[in-house]
């Protein structure tokens, strides 16, 4: 049997750290895959947050039947009330807010209208909040295949947003999913970020409603 096989077969039973002395491998294990050890794994471009205190911002959206605009928060973040422009606030239904356009009438459209959004606002106040995770349920009410976009920026005026979903969407009544994670974003106390979901529909249609619930943002201060 060869010495190789000998060290990979002695390998296989040990521990990490008794394994990389069989091998003679140096014991910086910020090169394993997925950024085991101390290297930080990345992902949309971001990195893991590094040491810090859990911090979350979330808008359920809704309580019993009554739609709710306002945040919770736990750590040392604080959130705004979601605000609305060019929709209005229809109803719960699905386990979500409804969302609707002031006609009812959805007309069509090719990409988001700058006019029409739901937007969260995360302001920083003090240290610094690093910015893991954007989680938004969102669905097609009352008929499917609305369609939305996620985008996000520290500019109040999103001229150039970061978008993290486009053209998203869902069969009628049902909550989707958009979760991004590992964003590795740095909010320095004094900016504020700004997370927008614009709703619109490929065909001129009647009845539908953008569907909101459990919007998160997620990370950890310093």
């Amino acid at each position: 049997m060869s010495a190789a096989r000998t060290a990979l077969m002695a390998c296989a039973a040990a521990t990490i750290a008794g394994c990389t002395a069989i091998l003679g491998i140096d014991k910086d294990y910020g090169d394993l895959p997925g950024g085991a050890g101390g290297g930080a794994a990345t992902a949309n471009g971001g990195s893991v947050p590094g040491s810090g205190a859990p911090a979350t911002a979330t808008w359920p959206m809704y309580s019993g039947t009554t739609i709710v605009l306002g945040a919770m928060t736990t750590g040392a973040v604080s959130a705004t009330s979601a605000t609305l422009t060019g929709l209005v606030a229809q109803d719960v239904a699905n386990g979500a807010a409804r969302f609707d356009v002031p006609t009812d009438i959805w007309n069509a459209e090719t990409g988001r209208n700058a006019d029409r959004y739901v937007q969260f606002t995360v302001p920083v106040t003090s240290g610094t909040f690093a910015l893991d995770t954007i989680s938004v349920r969102a669905g097609s009410g009352g008929g499917s295949y609305m369609l939305w976009d996620i985008v996000y920026s520290l500019s109040p005026d999103l001229s150039s947003p970061t978008a993290l979903g486009t053209a998203l969407s869902g069969v009628k009544d049902t909550l989707v999913t958009n979760s991004y994670s590992r964003l590795g974003v740095n909010i320095s106390a004094g900016q504020t970020l700004y997370l927008r979901v614009y709703p619109y529909d490929s065909t001129t249609t009647l009845g539908k409603s953008l569907m909101l619930a459990n919007v998160v943002v997620s990370g950890v201060t310093h």
